[in-house]
Parts: structure tokens; C-alpha cells; sequence
């Protein structure tokens, strides 16, 4: 071949060649920006066209830091990937500043790609749709963890924002172990609880009447062996940096010393002297059953009336004189009685009250002139 049909024959490739890649070969993009948030997923479409002679052997995303012509693609300006987060905050509040019940709130989430499509969440449960969350009066319950999330891909979620609300005492009240009527004796246990963030950080309790004395401070007050004297009317006043509240009134009553419980001491009491005075008098009568035997055993037989005349003489004469000269004499008459149970003198000296039988009884007559 010759140097001029060689050159009419590269001509012609290169023709060919420029019209194949100018004209039917091109990749197109419908969207030449995308948006995603941080951990979701993204779709960038795009099309392309190449002969209906040629044949597709492999199709290839790179991206502008490796951009490195591998194939016979003509590269176009791609689309731009932006990456975003989902984010939270509270506007006008600083996350550690205190929220207090009774505070307006508002929380916000941002998504940069696609505000309208969030969803909020309270400790896991869906609560509300959009990018904002409103509180006009806020309160204890709307405690909790928050965050936001895209509506298409719930799991795709913005940080945690914990919402803690303060708020005073309430619902603080009394309980009584074991119960608010015992006896004298027991043991009285009075508890006081309150609801409060933060937690109550003084306890006081009142007893109810001249002047409410304090009788207690802490959650416990504790009576040991309650006397009756203990008993009344009881509060307790609770309190924490944002208030204080005082619980209602408990009424204790103490039962006096059980007087069925008296009445068994006294019979117990009154049995008891009975067998010690019984024990005693048996031992008395054994004691002096035995001395009477004894007693009789050493002494004789006494006899019984012995009676003694004995005259009299007027004027200390002797007793010659008056015969003499024949007057009457005063004769006196005298009778004793011996009991044949007398005791010797040793015997006990505490039985001799009792031996009636023992007396020894005398009779002195004046005969009658």
C-alpha cells in the first residue's frame, strides 16, 4: 500500500473513532448534588450510552482524590456528595444549665439534607414528627432522654439530650410501723417520704401542740419501748434547694399496760403468798406437834384441883391465943388448876400465844365471917 492510501486509511479511523466517541458514547447525572445524613445510605443515579455495537464489559464509580483514566469513558464533571449530622440542641439554654418544672423549652434537630423529614423520640417511643419539640410548661414527667432521627431511616439517629427537670418536694407523707395504735412497751417506727429532684436533704418532725415541738431530724423517727406519755399528733417538713412541703398529720395512740395482764400479776402474785403462808403454817403445826410430843414425854403427870385452907388470924395473934380464948378464925379458901398440856420453859417462846389450853387459872375466896 502506498503513503497515500495509508494516510486516507487513518483518516478514515480516526473519523470513525472521533465520531463513535463524540456522538454515542456519554454518561449523564440527574442530580449533580446529593445530601446524606451521617450513617445512612445515599443514591447517586446516573445514566450512560454507548454504541449498539460495543459491549459493556465493566461499569466504575471513583471519586475525585483517585481519579485515574482506566477505560475508554470520557469523564465528566460528577455529582457532589455532602455528608451531614442529625443535631440537637435546646436555643437559649445552655444543656447544663438547670431546667426547673414550670420552664418553657424548646429542642431542635437540624438536618441539613431534609428538615421536614425527623421524628423525635422519648426514651425510645415516638412522641413527635418535624424538627422541633415545644414544652410551654414543663414538667417532672417530661423527664427523659431525647433524640431525633430521619423518618425514612429510624435507626439513622442524633445524639442523646437528657432533659432533667428539678422541682420541690411533694407528695410527702408519714407511715407507721407497725401500726399507728400499739401498747406501752413496743417498739414505733414513724418513716417520712417525699418526691423531689433533687432529693430532700432535710428532715424535721414536729410533735403537735404547745409551741410544735421538734422531736427528730432524718427520714426515721424512731420510738424504743413507747410509753403513753409518747403518744400525739406527729408531722414531718421536708425540704430541698427548690422548696419545702410538710406531710399530714399522724395521730399515735398508746394503749395503756394491758389490765387482764394486771390481773394475772396480782393472781400470781396472791397464789404465790398463799403457798408460802400455807408452807409456813404446816411447818408451825409440824414444829409444835413435835414439841407437844416431846413435852409430854419429859414431864410427869400433874394433878388437878388442889385446894388449900389457910386461917386467918385478926391482929397478927398467934394462933394459940385465939384458940385460947375461943373466937372465930377467917378461914381462905384458894383453888388452882393445873393443865396437863403446860410446856417446860424451853419451850419456844412463839408458841406460847397460841396454847390457850396452857393458861393457869386461880381462885381466892374470903370466907364469910
Amino acid at each position: 500500500m502506498d503513503t497515500a492510501h495509508k494516510n486516507l486509511s487513518w483518516t478514515l479511523t480516526l473519523l470513525l473513532l472521533t465520531g463513535v466517541l463524540c456522538n454515542e458514547w456519554k454518561v449523564q447525572y440527574k442530580q449533580l448534588e446529593v445530601c446524606a445524613v451521617k450513617g445512612s445510605f445515599a443514591v447517586i443515579p446516573c445514566s450512560f450510552y454507548y454504541p449498539n455495537a460495543a459491549k459493556v464489559q465493566s461499569v466504575k464509580w471513583t471519586h475525585e482524590r483517585n481519579n485515574i483514566y482506566t477505560g475508554p469513558f470520557i469523564f465528566d464533571s460528577g455529582p457532589r456528595l455532602r455528608v451531614v449530622d442529625l443535631k440537637i440542641f435546646v436555643p437559649n439554654k445552655n444543656e447544663n444549665e438547670t431546667m426547673k418544672e414550670g420552664d418553657s423549652v424548646n429542642l431542635t434537630c437540624i438536618n441539613a439534607c431534609d428538615s421536614s423529614a425527623l421524628t423525635w423520640f422519648k426514651n425510645g417511643e415516638v412522641i413527635n414528627k418535624g424538627p422541633g419539640l415545644y414544652f410551654s410548661n414543663i414538667s417532672s414527667t417530661d423527664s427523659g432522654n431525647y433524640t431525633c432521627s430521619l423518618k425514612t431511616q429510624p435507626g439513622v439517629t442524633s445524639r442523646i439530650i437528657n432533659i432533667n427537670v428539678e422541682y420541690g418536694p411533694k407528695n410527702t407523707s408519714v407511715s407507721v410501723r407497725p401500726s399507728m395504735e400499739v401498747r406501752a412497751g413496743s417498739d414505733i417506727t414513724l418513716l417520712c417520704s417525699s418526691d423531689a429532684n433533687p432529693a430532700v436533704k432535710n428532715y424535721t418532725w414536729f410533735k403537735m401542740g404547745h409551741g410544735n415541738e421538734i422531736v427528730g431530724n432524718g427520714s426515721k423517727l424512731h420510738f424504743r419501748e413507747i410509753h403513753p406519755r409518747d403518744g400525739g399528733q406527729f408531722l414531718c417538713r421536708v425540704s430541698n434547694k427548690h422548696g419545702s412541703q410538710k406531710s399530714a398529720i399522724v395521730s399515735i395512740k398508746v394503749k395503756a399496760y394491758s389490765s387482764s395482764l394486771t390481773r394475772n400479776v396480782l393472781i400470781i402474785a396472791t397464789v404465790a403468798a398463799l403457798l408460802v403462808g400455807t408452807t409456813v403454817i404446816a411447818i408451825r403445826r409440824l414444829n409444835k406437834k413435835r414439841s407437844a410430843l416431846r413435852t409430854s414425854q419429859e414431864t410427869d403427870d400433874i394433878q388437878n384441883p388442889v385446894y388449900v385452907n389457910w386461917p386467918m388470924f385478926e391482929n397478927n395473934q398467934p394462933q394459940q391465943e385465939n384458940h385460947g380464948e375461943g373466937k372465930t378464925t377467917e378461914l381462905i379458901y384458894a383453888s388452882v388448876d393445873f393443865s396437863t398440856n403446860i410446856k417446860l420453859e424451853m419451850q419456844p417462846q412463839e408458841d406460847s400465844h397460841d396454847d390457850r389450853d396452857d393458861v393457869i387459872y386461880s381462885t381466892v375466896c374470903r370466907a364469910p365471917q
